[in-house]
């Protein structure tokens, strides 16, 4: 019996990656889309059912003005943006989905923070400050260096590590300046919801937090009917390993070298987190910070959707339909993730060492390499490129897959240096 036939899942957002609904429609599941007017493409049309489309996605009147009038078995987003409208209208329709008042914990991380600590879950130490006057507290208790981050982001973006009080007064002017200049929509309020509480403003409000060390690592867990279903434990090779100055994460390996009882300790922990965040009914990203010497293991945050470049790692890894298994657990269809491992799939994304206009860039290294697959090109010359910590997104993304951690991991460093020499800025 096929447990997808018949169903009907609304989308909030999309934009244009096909992988992510190709095996979805393949399942027999009926696509609709709810996405704002001004990223709206002709071709949308032929891949939904229906395409509803509003002015501002962060309207609730404007949105339940164009669906109201419709039914769904399951609603879903793989983009931060949309967290909280997706829990809306999941509640809205009556479908499984995060509760509404949990999935403000999502978008907002000194919310998320604070719900960690309610639980007794370990995470760094931290204090929202909107101003300079506001941090003598932290200070007393934490020295430098520490982490100042926004509050709703991903990707690295306006997070930065600060070494002294006055990089870190400097730190906050800059990105106050420069956070409300931002073109994405990560900082928007969703409006006119009547279960909408208020939060600190994420344009005037920002995480200070203690430098926890070790390992950087991220788990994607699917979570249905509060069980929860892991993906291989994935780890990043920190900007300081490979000799960049910056806040990115330039390379990402999956599975890592972890061993058994590792592995387990860190997933109880994740566990731990999503439990006290509300997670349900959907996919789930978490970053974990694990000190192997002291055998202590922090996480830094968790999202309510999927890791980028996931699907493509979890099927180079381990076969897995990564996109599928997104919308089963948005219908509450329990996945059915494979435990047999194909080959180590790392993911190395190429930044720019300087803020300016991409003058010129080659990545023809990267070509007719029959180990590395999914090049994306973000970036065109006379574009703007930069730092993560300025805000700036990656120029080249790409996979490679290996056939042991260690190969995963020179082989990456060895690409990624090779394509960012090249990179000329003006």
């Amino acid at each position: 019996m096929n447990l997808n036939q018949s169903k009907r899942v609304l989308f909030v957002g999309y934009r244009g990656k096909q992988a992510h609904i190709e095996p979805v429609r393949l399942a027999g599941i009926t696509l609709f889309l709810l996405i704002e007017e001004k990223e709206m493409k002709d071709e949308y049309l032929s891949l939904f059912e229906n395409v509803f489309t509003v002015k501002d996605s962060f309207d609730w009147k404007e949105i339940l003005s164009v669906i109201k009038d419709f039914q769904f078995d399951g609603v879903l987003t793989r983009y931060e943006d949309f967290i909280e409208q997706t829990s809306a209208l999941a509640e809205y329709f009556g479908a499984k989905g995060i509760d509404f008042k949990n999935s403000v914990n999502f978008r907002n991380k000194y919310l998320m923070k604070k719900a960690f600590v309610a639980s007794g879950v370990p995470s760094a130490d931290f204090a929202l400050i909107s101003s300079f006057d506001e941090v003598a507290p932290f200070l007393e208790k934490h020295s430098f260096p520490l982490i100042l981050k926004q509050i709703s982001g991903i990707h690295s973006k306006f997070v930065t590590k600060v070494n002294s009080p006055e990089d870190l007064k400097k730190t906050l002017f800059d990105f106050q300046k420069q956070l409300p200049q931002s073109s994405d929509n990560l900082q928007k309020k969703f409006s006119n919801y009547p279960k909408s509480t208020e939060t600190p403003n994420p344009l005037t409000h920002f995480l200070l937090e203690e430098c926890v060390v070790g390992m950087e690592l991220t788990i994607d867990t699917f979570v249905v009917g509060s069980e929860m279903f892991f993906t291989p434990i994935c780890r990043y090779i920190l900007p300081e390993e490979v000799g960049i100055d910056d806040v990115c994460l330039p390379i990402r390996i999956m599975p890592c070298d972890l061993n058994a009882e590792e592995e387990k300790f860190i997933l109880k922990i994740v566990e731990k987190g999503l439990r006290a965040l509300g997670a349900d009914y959907c996919a789930t990203h978490t970053e974990v910070f694990y000190d192997r010497g002291k055998g202590e293991a922090h996480i830094i945050e968790i999202a309510a959707r999927g890791g980028g470049f996931r699907a493509e790692m979890c099927e180079a890894a381990r076969g897995d339909d990564y996109n599928l298994v997104v919308v089963n657990a948005a219908l509450g269809i329990q996945p059915q993730l494979s435990e047999k491992h194909l080959a180590y799939a790392a993911v190395v994304e190429v930044f720019s060492p300087r803020n300016g206009k991409l003058a010129k860039i080659d990545y023809s290294v990267l070509k007719n390499q029959k180990d590395i697959s999914h090049l994306t090109i973000n970036k065109k010359i006379d574009e703007e490129v930069g730092l993560a910590r300025n805000g700036k997104s990656f120029i080249v993304k790409f996979l490679l897959k290996a056939d042991n951690y260690e190969s995963a991991r020179r082989r990456s460093i060895e690409f990624l240096n090779e394509v960012r020499k090249t990179i000329v800025v003006k």
